[in-house]
């Protein structure tokens, strides 16, 4: 179809799923790999550019784990990765190295994160690529689990 193109619309979202079969070839031996790959696809709306992602981050306790929630009221995706804590004595720990996922327009996406929870208690910074930019993001008194 056509992209978006209403006032305030937002990008749409596909994925193109690959797979790539095998040849059937008598009498070969040996193993075979069936690979399948799957790759997101964004469509921009016509005319003017969508808005860029807005994200809020908050934390939460669901259980014995701590829960990272982000949800995007802008009108593309964000894509998160490179996550990490940096407490308040400065020390950094890797909560997730490479492609942590897609927070899409409209949408909110939650991980556990394994940080301990008294040092999220102490407060600290959260620092991840968003779209191929590192930005920081401050941890408010609200967004510590309880």
């Amino acid at each position: 179809g056509a992209p978006p193109s209403d006032a305030g619309a937002v990008e749409d979202a596909y994925r193109v799923i690959i797979d790539e079969l095998p040849v059937d070839s008598q009498g070969k031996k040996g193993l075979q790999f069936v690979l399948r790959y799957s790759v997101p696809v964004f469509v921009e709306p016509a005319g003017a550019p969508a808005s860029a992602p807005k994200l809020q981050w908050s934390l939460r306790r669901e259980g014995d784990k701590t829960m990272l929630d982000i949800s995007n009221s802008g009108g593309t995706h964000a894509q998160v990765a490179d996550l990490r804590f940096t407490d308040a004595s400065g020390q950094r720990t890797d909560v997730a190295k490479g492609l942590l996922g897609y927070v899409l327009p409209g949408a909110r996406m939650h991980w556990a994160v394994k940080v301990p929870a008294a040092a999220l208690a102490a407060g600290g910074t959260w620092e991840a690529m968003i779209n191929g930019t590192t930005a920081p993001q401050n941890i408010s008194l609200a967004d510590r689990p309880r």
